[in-house]
């Protein structure tokens, strides 16, 4: 999911902070995972004489792999805009589409060799069918007439971007004239009806299957689209110097946005699957305050530099692909360990201790000698740290 752009444009969107932005987004899906597997999964605390939830923190990991959408629009998005804009040359489509590739199999395919082994000789993962292992080679994950379920919980994510990236250049054509950016607005429409058509079919067999269903490329188009829509805004602007204090205000709205979006997911969590409004326009209440992050710290937040720039956040946001593949593993064998299946109190700060420096570890180790020799500028023969998307 992270981008490598050529090496003009890399230099050119390259901050620190999107980088670092990247880790908080695995770093929280991580955090999501280590708290599914903690009971109990009400987090309170008294301060001062008052109770305090912070449970919609821990159970809001979703919004890790919003950020990673977001990103990749934006990113993606701005070397194609400034084609459109004159400033720069037309990108060759076999080129961008090979570099998606590389960027996004080769650390999968390995993963997904190494999960097989462990399930031909352990009890941690079922062997798949030859028509699951058909699936996994090429992300037909829980679509008919197969239905396969990832032997990763976090693979959903890889095909529902990797079509985006195909996507992308027809996307991002509708916005190229001031009448077609209409059709931006029909593309997010068409996303919404798209998850109220799954609403009206499937609600009847459950959340779990509406939310396969509708965590798709198609699904997640509106939140794309809105990515898109903020790089755009941000290649017009581009040469213009912004004050930084204005830059730090909306890095903090977005922040501020983005905290109140999940606080009222939180309080309709009962009634969300079952047909409450922002079942439908979920992902556009997440997007936007998202976007309005990213673009204070594209465009110079001192505060995002400071909060993102840092090396904890900035190796996270390196190593972020890996860390997000490796996570979930590293948590399941954790789970099945002795200490873990025998301790008696609460296993988060546990899960976490232990979670964190390893899946880093792994996270490290695959990046290092499995997504870094295919991350090869073919001009200067060195590697760019990876870009956010």
């Amino acid at each position: 999911m992270t981008q490598l752009l050529d090496h003009a444009a890399y230099r050119r969107d390259y901050r620190r902070g999107l980088t670092g932005l990247r880790g908080i987004a695995a770093l929280w899906v991580l955090l999501y995972h280590a708290w599914v597997y903690s009971v109990p999964k009400q987090m309170q605390f008294g301060l001062l004489g008052m109770q305090f939830d912070v449970t919609p923190l821990f159970s809001a990991g979703f919004v890790g792999v919003d950020l990673f959408f977001v990103l990749s629009a934006y990113l993606l998005g701005a070397r194609y805009f400034r084609w459109i804009e004159g400033r720069d040359s037309r990108p060759v489509l076999s080129q961008y589409l090979l570099r998606r590739a590389r960027r996004i199999f080769p650390a999968y395919l390995f993963q997904l060799l190494l999960i097989l082994l462990l399930a031909a000789t352990t009890t941690l993962y079922v062997f798949p069918s030859a028509a699951a292992l058909f699936a996994h080679l090429f992300f037909y994950f829980s679509l008919p007439p197969l239905w396969v379920t990832q032997l990763n919980g976090v693979w959903w994510t890889l095909p529902t971007e990797f079509y985006f990236y195909l996507l992308l250049p027809l996307l991002v054509l509708l916005l190229r004239g001031r009448s077609s950016r209409w059709l931006i607005v029909l593309v997010i429409v068409s996303a919404i009806v798209y998850r109220y058509w799954v609403f009206l079919h499937f609600h009847q067999r459950g959340a779990e299957l509406m939310s396969v269903l509708m965590g798709n490329t198609l699904g997640y188009l509106d939140g794309f689209s809105l990515g898109l829509l903020a790089s755009w805004l941000s290649v017009r602007i581009e040469n213009r110097t912004l004050p930084a204090r204005w830059m730090d205000l909306l890095f903090v709205l977005g922040w501020l946005g983005l905290l109140a979006s999940i606080g009222i997911l939180a309080s309709i969590f009962t009634e969300y699957w079952r047909g409450h409004p922002l079942l439908f326009v979920r992902n556009l209440i997440i997007a936007g305050p998202t976007c309005l992050i990213v673009m204070a710290t594209r465009h110079g937040s001192p505060l995002a530099h400071a909060l993102l720039s840092n090396p904890v956040i900035f190796f996270c946001g390196i190593v972020s692909y890996s860390l997000y593949l490796w996570h979930l593993p590293v948590i399941l064998i954790l789970s099945k360990s002795s200490f873990f299946m025998n301790y008696s109190g609460y296993p988060l700060i546990w899960y976490l201790l232990a979670a964190v420096p390893l899946s880093l570890l792994c996270a490290w180790l695959s990046y290092r000698y499995i997504e870094a020799p295919f991350l090869i500028n073919k001009t200067t023969g060195k590697h760019h740290p990876k870009m956010v998307t």
